[in-house]
Formats: structure tokens, C-alpha cells, sequence
């Protein structure tokens, strides 16, 4: 996993899906948005068959608590898979909440 939260990135391995060139505004208020490109593999017929596909997405971070973020929101209108994405924040990385 390589986070860069608050920079450019925030990317994970497999079939999670990952953000890229992250542009953010107001990082460090209580609420920080980002616009950028959310990339994903289709799992059909399996993950290790599927496709890459990728849209534009908003990044959504709050929660601020000890100088980090504690909640992350993707919205990714045009997602095949999971178009409003939510994650908890931790010094592992994100965990996806549904």
C-alpha cells in the first residue's frame, strides 16, 4: 500500500480500487476535498482475468482527529462497481465501510 494522504495519492494492491493525482483543497481544515481519477479492476469472469477501468472521482476526507483524517468518501459517478465508497482511516490505511 502506498498512502500519501494529503499529497498526490492513495493507492492499494489488488482489486481495491486506487486514486491517483489527487488535487486537494482546504487540506487540514475539518473537511478536505480532492478531485482526481479513481482506477479499478472489473473482476469478470475473475479478478485475475478482469479489466482496468478508470473515472473521475471526488475524494472526500473529515474526521481530523490528532492531525489525521479518520473517514474517506470516493465518489465515482461513472463506477461500475461502487459508485459512493466509504473508508475509516487509520495508521494502516483505508478499510473500506461500504
Amino acid at each position: 500500500m502506498d498512502e500519501v494522504f494529503g499529497k498526490r495519492r492513495v493507492t492499494s494492491r489488488g482489486s481495491d480500487p486506487t486514486s491517483a493525482d489527487l488535487i486537494w483543497t482546504d487540506w487540514g481544515s475539518a473537511t478536505a476535498t480532492a478531485q482526481g481519477v479513481v482506477s479499478e479492476v472489473v473482476c469478470q469472469p475473475s479478478c485475475a482475468d478482469g479489466r482496468e477501468v478508470t473515472s473521475a472521482a471526488t475524494v472526500v476526507v473529515s474526521g481530523l482527529a490528532g492531525g489525521r483524517y479518520t473517514l474517506m468518501e470516493t465518489r465515482a459517478p461513472q463506477s461500475p462497481t461502487d459508485p459512493d465508497a466509504h473508508y475509516t482511516l487509520d495508521r494502516l490505511g483505508p478499510t473500506y465501510r461500504g
